[in-house]
């Protein structure tokens, strides 16, 4: 019956699309069509490793966060369809309006999933004619993940992952407005999300799940401003307050979460607009920003971009150290970026700096719903990239090479308890290394060790064809020494060892924009 439904889905899309034509120079339907093929690792084989290697594949796979430094897997590229409307009656009225679907492949169901991608309406009201300011009104009547807090991908926050993905579809409807003077902008918005959550009343029921969850409206606050004193510098500035739920776990059961945050940015611009580097890992990760067909000028003159963000993020989850109550868990991030350009030469450096507790920040927290305790010691994540391109634009090809040095964020428990007869847990984790919000992602380390640099070097290799068309691949190197897993000995206990810390990986995409 899905599949029907599917079917005629399409059928319907494709009349709409025969039978309205767009305005001049807006293409009605937007489509990206992606194939994949890669192998994360060609050392080791499929269940060698903490994350398995299931040797080349093509095709999207399972969703699964990698290290940042990496691009080994290509499951998130997804198949997209954008149905666009601007309506141009000459007037200083413009309403214009997006359906934005994407497909992923569910390997289970063998079958695609229909995702909304920030579907919108949107209301344009020019000042004048020349339509140099304006206003407007957006609307996302499904979604508004695209409609975030801060400036850039890796730091961005208030997407609708803010939302505790816990008892809820996890859709979470907005509403902007702003205004944008070209020297000024300003918006406003908010957010809504239908989530079960728990109540502080619990159920008579000895022995089963004791939580009575209700049904409730959540809501978000957004606001930000921007201004350009001086030709080429910017300041700008945004935030939010969030009602992102109640804690779930018994320690500060039914207790509401609230949530917000500032992040601030200032930058320079200096001649044309230097896009961003050629990377698989941003393609897969950021796939609805990073486009590979996007279009630049190379002219023989200089051209700079510095930027400096930061962000400082706080909500209220349950006390580890007090029975009943809450306390106030802050996280932080920055981000530095340097880019530079000549002719078709071109110059990224980037530096990111995340917390324990910003890294965790959608969770919320590294044990759900529940702050660090004071006495568990933390160290933050420190990544820096440096990658240089050069485009040869008469047959569209642009070689790259990219370097990366990743110092993880570890935390480490107040746990220390020892004996004969302890058991792992009873002994505590020694020393947690933190790459991503999914446990997944966290590496255990051996007793006695510490984490230590990751490090990447990788090749990519752009080939672009008239804006349409575009070949993407890439081979690198990369050297992890904090993954761990427990393995059995000789005498058959389990003990917590390294896994292979080199692996050497390929893969392309194909990408066609229509």
């Amino acid at each position: 019956m899905k599949q029907y439904l599917l079917k005629g889905a399409w059928i319907l899309l494709g009349v709409l699309a025969i039978g309205r034509p767009a305005v001049a120079g807006e293409p009605f339907v937007k489509t990206r069509i992606t194939f994949t093929f890669s192998d994360d690792n060609f050392l080791v084989g499929p269940g060698e490793t903490k994350k398995s290697s299931p040797n080349a594949y093509m095709g999207n796979r399972n969703p699964s966060i990698l290290d940042r430094t990496e691009s080994s897997n290509f499951d998130t590229l997804w198949t997209s369809l954008v149905l666009y409307k601007k309506f141009d009656f000459k007037s200083i009225f413009v309403p214009e309006a997006a359906l934005s679907i994407r497909m992923q492949l569910d390997r289970d169901k063998l079958a695609y999933n229909l995702f909304d991608d920030s579907s919108y309406i949107r209301l344009n009201v020019y000042f004048n004619m020349k339509r140099e300011k304006l206003f407007y009104a957006e609307f996302f009547p499904v979604d508004g993940d695209r409609f975030r807090l801060g400036f850039h991908d890796d730091i961005t926050w208030g997407g609708t992952a803010i939302f505790p993905r816990n008892f809820s579809r996890h859709w979470a409807p907005a509403l902007k407005v702003a205004i944008d003077l070209r020297w000024f902008y300003a918006f406003a918005g908010f957010k809504t999300v239908l989530n079960r959550s728990a109540s502080r009343e619990q159920l008579n029921n000895p022995g089963g799940n004791d939580k009575l969850l209700v049904e409730r409206t959540f809501y978000g606050g957004l606001f930000g401003v921007g201004i350009t004193p001086v030709k080429g510098f910017w300041i700008e500035a945004n935030g939010g307050i969030f009602q992102k739920g109640t804690i779930a776990t018994d320690r500060g059961l039914g207790r509401p979460i609230r949530a917000g945050g500032v992040s601030a940015q200032l930058s320079y611009t200096y001649g044309d607009k230097i896009g961003r580097r050629v990377d698989l890992r941003l393609y897969r990760e950021y796939a609805h920003t990073r486009d590979p067909l996007e279009k630049e000028a190379f002219k023989k003159r200089w051209s700079l971009f510095i930027a400096a963000e930061g962000t400082a993020l706080f909500q209220t989850l349950a006390d580890p150290d007090r029975a009943d109550s809450t306390k106030l868990s802050p996280g932080y991030a920055a981000y530095f970026q340097t880019k530079f350009k000549y002719d078709a030469f071109r110059m990224h450096a980037d530096f990111v700096f995340r917390t324990v507790d910003f890294i965790l920040f959608n969770v919320p927290g590294l044990v759900p719903y529940q702050a660090l305790s004071k006495f568990a010691k933390v160290t933050p994540e420190y990544l820096f990239t440096l990658a240089f391109d050069y485009t040869f634009r008469k047959i569209g090809l642009t070689p790259a090479i990219s370097f990366a040095v990743l110092i993880p964020a570890t935390y480490r428990s107040v746990f220390d308890l020892q004996g004969a007869n302890a058991s792992t847990t009873d002994q505590g984790v020694k020393r947690l290394v933190v790459k991503g919000e999914n446990s997944s992602d966290w590496s255990i380390l051996p007793e006695g060790e510490k984490e230590l640099p990751v490090f990447m070097v990788k090749f990519t290799l752009r080939w672009t064809w008239r804006d349409v068309f575009a070949l993407i691949g890439e081979v690198y190197y990369g050297r992890d020494p904090n993954t761990a897993q427990l393995k059995r000995n000789d005498d058959g206990h389990l003990l917590r060892r390294f896994d292979q810390p080199n692996s050497i990986g390929a893969g392309f995409i194909t990408q066609v924009k229509f």
